[in-house]
C-alpha cells in the first residue's frame, strides 16, 4: 500500500509526532487516522468532542515460546487468530465486568494471535512468537497476566511451560505509546448507545470538523472498529466532496 501510495506521487513520514497543525505542510485538506481527544489537541479544537465515551481498555501480553501454542483443538493450532471463551455467557460476563462494572474480569475474553502460522520467519527456527489481550476498565492499572494465563492453560494445557519471555502492557502503558489509546481504549471509543453509530458525535457530516480542510478517519467514525477500512474509505469521499464543492 505504501509503495502503491509512492507511485502515486505520495510520500510517507515516519518518527514524527505531529502536536499542532503548524507542523504539517500546507495542503487543502489533512486526514486524521486519531482518535477525538488527539485530534481536538492537535487542531486546538477545545471541548468539541467533550462528550465523546471512550470504551474499556485492555491488557496486552507479548510472548517469545519455545514452541506452538499447545491447543488441544487442532483447528487452534492453523489459526493465525483464536479467540478464546467458553461460551456466550462467560464472554458477556467478562465484557459487562470491564465495560460497565469497573473491575477486571475473573475469566477474561481474550483475542490471541499467532503470526508463526502464516510467517514462520517472524521467530527463530523452532521458536513461537505471540500475543494476547484481554478487556479491563478504561485506565485500569492492575496486572491481568495470571487470570490471562489460567485461560490459556484451559485451553492449551502447559502453555506456561513453553514461555522463554513475556511483557505486559496495560492501559497506562498503551496509552503512553501511542496517544490515540485514550485509557487503553484501543477502538477509539465506545461501541455502545447511540455511539454505536453517531460518532465522534452527532452529525449528517461525522468525517468533517470545526475546520474546513481537517477531517476525521479512524474507527472514531462511522462504521466504527471491526469494520476494517471503510472509517477512512467513507472519509475520502467526504474529502472529495468537500474538495470538489470548493
Amino acid at each position: 500500500l505504501a509503495a502503491y501510495f509512492e507511485d502515486l506521487g505520495g510520500s510517507v513520514h515516519t518518527d514524527y509526532e505531529v502536536k499542532r497543525l503548524d507542523d504539517l505542510p500546507p495542503a487543502r485538506a489533512y486526514v486524521f487516522d486519531t482518535s477525538p481527544t488527539a485530534l481536538a489537541r492537535i487542531a486546538g479544537f477545545g471541548g468539541h468532542y467533550a462528550n465523546y465515551r471512550y470504551g474499556p481498555g485492555v491488557f496486552k501480553i507479548d510472548y517469545a515460546l519455545d514452541g506452538p501454542v499447545p491447543w488441544t483443538a487442532p483447528e487452534a493450532r492453523a489459526a493465525g487468530t483464536v479467540q478464546i471463551g467458553a461460551d456466550s455467557g462467560e464472554i458477556g460476563a467478562a465484557l459487562r465486568a470491564a465495560s460497565r462494572e469497573g473491575r477486571a474480569p475473573d475469566a477474561p475474553f481474550l483475542i490471541t494471535v499467532q503470526p508463526g502460522v502464516a510467517d514462520p520467519t517472524r521467530a527463530p527456527a523452532g521458536k513461537h512468537v505471540f500475543w494476547a489481550y484481554g478487556h479491563v476498565p478504561n485506565g485500569w492499572t492492575g496486572d491481568l497476566t495470571d487470570a490471562m494465563e489460567r485461560q490459556l492453560e484451559r485451553y492449551a494445557p502447559g502453555f506456561r511451560d513453553r514461555v522463554l519471555a513475556r511483557a505486559t502492557a496495560g492501559p497506562p502503558e498503551l496509552a503512553a505509546r501511542n496517544a490515540n489509546y485514550v485509557g487503553g481504549d484501543i477502538a477509539s471509543g465506545a461501541v455502545s448507545g447511540l455511539q454505536l453509530l453517531l460518532r465522534p458525535r452527532l452529525s449528517l457530516f461525522p468525517y468533517a470538523t470545526p475546520h474546513p480542510a481537517v477531517f476525521i478517519c479512524s474507527s472514531a467514525t462511522p462504521p466504527g472498529p471491526g469494520v476494517h477500512g471503510m472509517s477512512g474509505h467513507n472519509a475520502a469521499k467526504a474529502v472529495w466532496r468537500r474538495l470538489r464543492q470548493a
